[in-house]
């Protein structure tokens, strides 16, 4: 299997906009569960950030082998 430079490139920037949005929303989700606030979706908020990295990373692979 070869990778492509475009596909590589373009997994990079889904990489990059999964860490952006994880590392603007966890410590909000944090910042609330530090206040004694109950937050029962905290675990499955996580979760879907993680599995953006995945989603990203494949959607931006494809994307970049598009475009080049």
């Amino acid at each position: 299997m070869t990778f492509s430079i475009a596909g590589l490139i373009g997994a990079a920037v889904g990489l990059l906009l999964a860490l952006t949005a994880y590392l603007a929303i966890v410590p909000q989700v944090a910042r609330g569960e530090a206040n004694g606030e109950p937050n029962p979706s905290a675990s499955a908020i996580r979760t879907i950030l993680l599995a953006d990295f995945l989603v990203l990373a494949a959607v931006g692979y494809y994307v970049g082998q598009l475009f080049g």
